[in-house]
């Protein structure tokens, strides 16, 4: 009985064992997945420098394990404005200026070949990369250490200057929020009022005021407030348009629609952030980009319109502009979803379409496989070279022979009759027979001493 028991209990210890193991390490591949996002900031070595002197800019770029951007150039560009929209470009500034890699963290192992993903901290979105190459699949977070000087001169006009770092990838940029530093002028101004080159400061002067605040940072989710636009039912009371990411994502709320949380109450508010863990796609898919809108079980009564914005430079070879679709990731069935009333622009390259509820929304290329193509007519049994048809002129082996239970032939016909017996070999039912008649007889032999 014990010796049935033991082993019962050592097979059900280690079925436990490894199940135990398996539920742990699934817990941890899954919390491996939780990225951030990929992270450009910028500093700079002052933020107040008089003409003529020298300020140098730091900028580092976090790659989360799970993101691979294809780095091609990573610059700094000089603004007179917060939001970038005044890039100094012109003589004296002569902006965007080349960043020179300093360091990278860890020094080596973190460069793998293969598409993937990076998500923009500061818009929200991701994207992917169908180039061949990557800056990812660390086991962990990758740093790279940008730097660059910049000098200014007598014709800097004094003021309030932005700089941001910019790393390209191709399909998409990801920068940072601007820097801010000032320049003053130089103390060895001499006064009198002459006609020279005292007065060529300010030739160029820089557009925002030297009191414009520093940008806040970006928050990884952003918001938008709906409480001045909805009733106490929930119900908008007028047409309301939401954009995020500098209008890469766009809702269009029409007037009475009802707009509601997970717990039904009228939706205060709608966010939008770079997934954490992106929703696996079929293989005929290729995600262009996709974003997260929130809060999560918020609804709408009717659908309100989604518009997400596109680099057609980002597409999959073969891939169709006007095939793309907007879709939604479904956490039931682990599926995504086309949405309904799907549209393309092609001039503003925007993808559109209707929703009921929030999840991760993204654009999907679809781009069909290639035929596998049909094998050669080239017979591989024989040596004929390829230029000869089919046909040749090998003897063919008897008619009898079935091809599966045949050795390969050889030269002569001789060697086919050996085995030519419906591929039965005799001796498989006379060895038995004449083994049973060897034991019949010692038998025999041992009864008949036995009488005797």
């Amino acid at each position: 009985m014990l010796a049935v028991v033991k082993p019962y209990l050592t097979n059900k210890a280690v079925f436990t064992v490894l199940f135990i193991t398996a539920i742990v390490l699934s817990l941890l591949f899954i919390t491996s997945n939780s990225a951030e996002a990929v992270q450009v900031r910028v500093s700079a070595s002052s933020n107040n420098v008089s003409q003529g002197s020298s300020v140098t800019f730091t900028t580092t770029v976090s790659i989360q394990s799970t993101e691979r951007i294809p780095i091609q150039t990573a610059k700094l560009t000089i603004c007179a404005d917060a939001a970038c929209n005044s890039q100094l470009t012109n003589s004296p500034y002569l902006s965007p200026y080349n960043m020179t890699l300093s360091n990278t963290n860890p020094s080596t192992g973190y460069f793998t070949y293969g598409p993937g993903y990076g998500f923009d901290a500061n818009l929200g979105v991701g994207y992917t990369f169908p180039e061949d190459d990557g800056y990812g699949g660390y086991s962990g977070v990758v740093t790279l250490t940008y730097q660059c000087t910049v000098t200014t001169s007598a014709q800097w006009a004094a003021g309030t200057y932005f700089a941001r770092a910019d790393i390209d990838c191709g399909s998409h940029t990801f920068s940072s929020i601007p820097a801010t530093f000032t320049v003053t002028t130089s103390s060895g101004g001499g006064g009198g009022g002459g006609t020279g080159d005292s007065g060529a400061s300010t030739e160029q002067p820089v557009e925002t005021p030297s009191d414009t605040p520093t940008p806040s940072p970006i928050s990884p989710i952003q918001v938008h407030t709906l409480s001045d636009d909805i009733d106490s039912e929930g119900v908008i009371l007028g047409d309301v348009s939401v954009t995020f990411a500098n209008g890469i994502v766009e809702l269009q709320i029409p007037a009475n629609t009802t707009a509601l949380d997970q717990q039904g109450q009228p939706l205060a508010e709608i966010t939008m952030e770079a997934p954490q863990a992106p929703a696996l796609l079929p293989s005929e898919k290729h995600l262009v980009m996709v974003t997260d809108l929130g809060p999560t079980g918020a609804t709408f009564d009717p659908p309100i319109l989604v518009s997400m914005t596109y680099n057609p430079d980002s597409l999959p070879a073969g891939a169709s502009e006007e095939d793309l679709v907007l879709a939604i990731h479904d956490s039931g069935s682990k599926q995504w979803i086309s949405l309904e009333q799907i549209s393309v622009d092609m001039v503003n390259h925007t993808v559109s379409g209707v929703t009921g509820h929030f999840t991760q929304f993204a654009i999907l290329a679809e781009v069909e496989e290639p035929p596998t193509p049909a094998p050669t007519d080239t017979p591989t049994e024989t040596s004929t070279p390829a230029d000869i048809p089919a046909a040749t002129e090998t003897p063919a082996p008897t008619e009898d022979l079935t091809p599966t239970e045949a050795p390969v032939p050889t030269d002569t016909d001789e060697s086919l009759d050996d085995d030519d017996d419906d591929g039965l070999n005799p001796w498989v039912i006379i060895g038995p027979v004449i083994g049973i008649v060897f034991i019949a007889f010692l038998v025999y032999l041992r009864k008949k001493q036995s009488k005797r």
